[in-house]
């Protein structure tokens, strides 16, 4: 099933969609279930009152380790940008000793592809596309500029092992970079994580206080607890998609710095 589109609403109105479901749903369950609560006696309102107090630590335990999992997962795709960018920079950096036509031919290729990054992938991929030729042909250009080009002196030579090396780990990241785009909790895993909340809501609906409005506020603040967890780990789970995504500011920055060593004569 196809979820991209949750990614395009607005990260406030996302949350308060799926908070709000989760408080339709309780406030629903618990009006059609009191009148069966209702008739439990106090020894099965302990039972279910303990019962609820097992699922919970268990589900909070297994939502717990989710979120911190996919708070690492964004984390570690961020690394991959930044390095990107900083593999991009150090290249451009190394050709400074190149003799002026291949240095200046590489290191055109290199601002048009951090340009085109920026513009054009950065928004292409917050839709989930991950299909960028334009890049992937300006980043070939740069680097025929170096496969082609023989080392003349041993100081060059020694140079131009480093510039291939940064290289090859501006081609790697990138290759990253555009598979995470499609890096997700599996459905399985979300599958889990719903019918544990639907569950846990539900035991809830069981326990019978005599109070009817403290039963409703309690309910209500479960499920908008609830509803925040599934948000954040929703709203995190595709890093490179949607509102609430790894930026595209580690290639301005390495723009910026290419712009400024341009201008030095």
């Amino acid at each position: 099933m196809n979820i991209l589109w949750l990614y395009q609403i607005p990260t406030l109105w996302l949350g308060v969609l799926i908070v709000g479901l989760f408080v339709g749903a309780s406030v629903a369950g618990l009006k059609l279930t009191r009148p069966l609560a209702k008739r439990l006696s106090h020894e099965q309102n302990d039972f279910v009152n303990i019962f609820v107090a097992i699922i919970a630590v268990f589900y909070a335990v297994l939502v717990g380790l989710i979120a911190v999992a996919v708070w690492g997962n964004f984390t570690t795709i961020d690394g991959i940008v930044s390095n990107e960018a900083v593999n991009a920079s150090d290249v451009y950096r190394d050709v400074e000793s190149y003799p002026p036509a291949v240095r200046d031919e590489v290191r055109r290729n290199l601002r048009a592809y951090i340009s085109v990054v920026i513009q054009r992938e950065w928004p292409a991929q917050r839709r989930g596309d991950k299909r960028h030729l334009a890049g992937d042909l300006l980043l070939h250009r740069a680097a025929h500029g170096l496969t082609t080009f023989e080392p003349a002196t041993p100081g060059q030579q020694v140079v131009h092992v480093q510039t291939l090396r940064d290289l090859d780990d501006l081609f790697s990241n990138r290759r990253l970079r555009l598979e995470a785009v499609d890096s997700h909790l599996p459905g399985l895993m979300w599958l889990v994580v719903l019918a544990g909340a639907a569950v846990l809501m539900t035991m809830t609906f069981f326990f019978y206080a005599e109070s009817h409005t403290l039963h409703l506020l309690l309910s209500i603040g479960l499920s908008v607890l609830i509803g925040l967890v599934i948000f954040l780990i929703l709203a995190l789970d595709r890093p490179l998609i949607g509102k609430v995504s790894v930026d595209a500011s580690s290639f301005e920055d390495a723009l910026a710095t290419m712009n400024e060593a341009s201008l030095v004569p």
